[in-house]
């Protein structure tokens, strides 16, 4: 089975829930793909158009981000998206969307539940917020879905893998669930494994650290401490609480069949190959195929990027240390002193509740500085002016770092951050740690050091450019394909070209009509897609057909076609000599799994008696269940017929069949040699079909 480690992976699981790993495949025709390549659009966006996705995120900032960005890309293939925030995060997030020009509405619909919490307690003490929320966000989760599904039933459910409790809902209410993990393969991987980590002495039964040990999880991977695991939050109570927590959503998590992962293969390939149910369709960063920045909880300062457009080439200095991070005033000060002493620019994000003490963040400010309370992160990291990231580590960071091709230096706080830093220092040597005294602070002279060190660090710099092409190549560009893509195979060409290019033509026109606006799109009839960009913009838009009206008026009957049954919903044409037997999915149901032989020799075979004898003894010697096809042909083979094609739900009684384009092909090839009064010998056919094995 194919895997595509990119965005690629997050269309096709959207479009079919079902595996393929033991599935038949035949290559369809050149004559499919054409009516596949000019059908695509329209029946893809119908198919997304019926359904309902529903998407859970832990409420956390760097949770809450990544999965808004994999909604807005669902809700951009068509699909109705609810996303359902706590009550306390949906106002801060509809607080810091006012006045934002940025798409909202009917795309991704905004809903909250109780987190269980009073308003005045203190949400980053993360270990009563799990508490609260096993307590109350169960019941009132499914109160939401089944609210909802009055109007507009739920089709899937993607849940945050931190929220894996989630899974026992959908299960009662029957809707699949997908999980997300919005954070590395290698933390999943620790997380899966606590079991493992109490069995032999490492942790505890509440997760308390037994013995100070070094933990690697492959031999090339990242390596965390066990006095720093993910659960280490907050005083002992909260991180037993967390902790508990985690151990029983993790369970949840792993029963879920589709688990997919905010991550890119090639940074994790080790990893990835111990949890092979774990699908990488990062990175999902701002901005692209979504034109959105997420959801913040804070109102992004875009001033900075004017600031950014003043300093020269990779000369600035970017802190952030994201939405849980707290230092106390003396390190605070550290780090600007420490600032200053590197003399160069800097831009720095000091976001409320950053300091233990009230402070006034411009204090710190001076003239070779910005600071600012929150800023558009995946903006600023693209700036060609950055040239390093003072982070914490979260992994939102790190990838929105490594695609940017930006050098870090780290500077961990809690949870997954610490294996993040051993993966940029480490694994992928992207960056440089920074060192506490004895007293537990980075002092100033530490840190203009490390600056110095890494920005002189030829090697390191190279490397993290290197990294962030592995990132390109996981985002599809210009018409969704590779350079070394074959774009003579049309239906692959199409599939690409409608998931990228309507964005990057409306950006294009923006980007024209700022100069020269334009008056008029002329779109060739196969680009209908773009009348949409067209309308959204206010644009006249006429359309062009290169090729005959006979063809246009072929291709506008598509729904009648379907509909009279020549074709079925994927454009696939199909007739059956022989009306099909449907109890036998019935029979099929009562057998246990993958118990049934199944016996079918197709339209031609012919067998003599003692041969079909022979078979049945045999069938009967295996003791187990088989349904076996057979057909009578009596003197049809000598026979022209007139063919009455017929709509095809599936070859229903070939459960394993998939792709089933070029077995109907086969079967109106045998029709049409039968109808030219040839015999089955390759031989005697016409030169037409002598392309395809009878």
């Amino acid at each position: 089975m194919n895997l595509f480690y990119d965005n690629k992976a997050t269309i096709d699981i959207s479009y079919n829930l079902v595996q393929h790993d033991h599935t038949k495949h035949v290559e369809p025709t050149e004559e499919d793909k054409i009516a596949f390549s000019l059908f695509c659009f329209s029946n893809r966006k119908r198919k997304m158009e019926n359904s309902h996705v529903l998407v859970l995120p832990f409420p956390a900032q760097g949770h809450v981000n990544p999965l808004m960005h994999f909604a807005w890309r669902i809700a951009n293939l068509g699909s109705k998206v609810t996303f359902v925030n706590t009550d306390f995060n949906h106002k801060r997030v509809l607080s810091a969307m006012a006045g934002r020009n940025e798409p909202t509405g009917s795309d991704v619909n905004l809903v909250s539940i109780p987190d269980g919490m009073d308003p005045e307690d203190d949400r980053t003490d993360i270990g009563k917020l799990c508490e609260a929320m096993l307590i109350t966000m169960r019941k009132k989760f499914q109160d939401l879905i089944e609210d909802i599904n009055k109007n507009h039933p739920f089709t899937c459910i993607i849940v945050d893998g931190t929220m894996g409790w989630a899974r026992e809902v959908a299960d009662k209410l029957g809707i699949r669930v997908a999980m997300f993990w919005p954070a590395s393969a290698a933390i999943f991987c620790q997380l899966a494994n606590i079991s493992n980590l109490n069995r032999d002495g490492y942790i505890d039964s509440d997760g308390f650290a037994i013995k100070k040990h070094k933990i690697q999880i492959s031999p090339s991977g990242p390596i965390f401490d066990s006095d720093n695991l993910a659960w280490k939050v907050g005083n002992a109570y909260s991180q037993k609480a967390f902790f508990k927590y985690i151990e029983r959503v993790m369970e949840d998590s792993q029963l879920i069949e589709w688990q997919l992962c905010n991550s890119i293969h090639e940074l994790e390939a080790e990893v990835f190959s111990l949890v092979p149910k774990l699908l990488p369709i990062g990175p999902l960063l701002a901005g692209y195929d979504t034109g959105n920045s997420g959801a913040q909880f804070w109102p992004e300062d875009s001033s900075c990027l004017k600031w950014l457009d003043r300093q020269p080439s990779q000369s600035v200095i970017y802190v952030a240390f994201g939405s849980l991070t707290i230092f106390d005033q003396s390190q605070l000060q550290e780090l600007a002193l420490g600032l200053k002493l590197t003399n160069k620019p800097f831009l720095w994000v000091v976001r409320p509740g950053n300091s233990t003490q009230e402070s006034n963040p411009n204090e710190f400010e001076d003239s070779h500085g910005k600071i600012i309370s929150w800023a558009p992160q995946q903006k600023v990291l693209s700036h060609p002016a950055i040239a390093c990231f003072v982070s914490h580590c979260g992994w939102n960071s790190a990838i929105e770092g490594v695609s940017n091709g930006v050098p870090f230096l780290c500077w961990p706080y809690f949870t997954d951050q610490f294996v993040n830093k051993s993966y940029i220092c480490d694994v992928w040597k992207i960056g440089l740690g920074l060192d506490k005294d004895e007293k537990g602070i980075i002092t100033k002279e530490e840190f203009k050091q490390k600056v110095e060190l890494l920005l002189g660090d030829k090697i390191t710099i190279k490397k993290a450019l290197e990294l962030k092409q592995f990132a390109e190549d996981n985002i599809r560009e210009g018409d969704g394909m590779d350079p070394e893509d074959d774009r003579t195979d049309l239906g692959k060409l199409c599939e690409a070209m409608v998931i990228t290019m309507p964005k990057k033509i409306q950006d294009l026109i923006e980007d024209i009509n700022k100069n020269h606006p334009i008056t008029c799109i002329v779109v060739d009839g196969c680009m209908g897609w773009a009348r949409e960009v067209a309308d959204k913009l206010g644009i006249r838009v006429a359309m062009f057909w290169p090729a005959s009206a006979a063809t246009f008026r072929q291709l506008a009957s598509i729904p009648n076609l379907i509909r009279d049954g020549y074709i079925d919903s994927d454009g696939n044409s199909g007739a059956q000599f022989w009306p099909e037997d449907s109890s036998c999915l019935k029979w099929r149901d009562q057998k246990p799994s993958r118990s049934a032989i199944y016996v079918a020799f197709g339209s031609f075979t012919i067998f003599d008696q003692s041969q079909l004898q022979e078979l049945a003894l045999g069938l009967k010697l295996t003791s187990k269940p088989f349904l076996w096809m057979f057909t009578s042909l009596g003197d049809f083979r000598s026979t022209r017929v007139m063919l009455r094609p017929s709509a095809i739900e599936a070859i229903a009684s070939k459960p394993s069949v998939r792709a089933l384009s070029g077995f109907i092909s086969d079967r109106i090839l045998h029709f049409l040699a039968i109808s030219f009064g040839v015999n089955k010998s390759k031989d005697h056919l016409p030169k037409m079909f002598t392309a395809t094995e009878l």
